[in-house]
């Protein structure tokens, strides 16, 4: 899915994307979507990571520091 930014320059703009929006049926919302000025790409780590220990009681674990 590729993600398209479009920053309105006038009211005008602003009225037309969200009646077309609107006609989608998008629910519109003004700074919905914000995107960190650090963005982090792992991508060149996937798939070498590995586990070591017991994964189930490590997530037994972190469950339990929640209740």
């Amino acid at each position: 899915m590729e993600t398209l930014i479009i920053q309105p320059e006038s009211k005008e703009q602003l009225a037309a994307i969200k009646a077309f929006l609107k006609v989608l049926n998008v629910n519109f919302k003004a700074n919905h979507v914000k995107h960190p000025a650090n963005q982090f790409d792992f991508s060149d780590i996937a798939g070498k990571l590995e586990w070591e220990g017991d994964a189930l009681k490590e997530q037994k674990k972190l469950r339990s520091e929640w209740d």
